[in-house]
């Protein structure tokens, strides 16, 4: 965080960089374990990801539906929109 804040002049991480490879292969390997090998143990998953496509309109079930705009609100930006246009 310091580092981000530019208060520190190099990033202190957590996770070893010299063997970057090496962990990055464990972190891989942990969410297998983890998240996936339960999931695909699992019926009720592998029926609803059959159901999931990559045809437009895309309609899987990572696809993010966008709430509906509310006209009653303003926009994020609208006021500095109206001082510096884009155009």
């Amino acid at each position: 965080m310091e580092y981000l804040l530019g208060i520190e002049k190099r990033p202190r991480y957590i996770l070893p960089q010299k063997e970057a490879a090496l962990v990055r292969e464990q972190m891989c390997q942990w969410w297998l374990e983890r998240w996936v090998r339960r999931r695909i143990e699992r019926e009720d998953v592998l029926e609803r990801m059959a159901k999931h496509s990559l045809v437009h309109p895309i309609r899987h079930g990572a696809r993010i539906v966008l709430p509906q705009t509310d006209l009653e609100q303003p926009e994020l930006f609208e006021e500095v929109r109206r001082i510096h246009p884009l155009s």
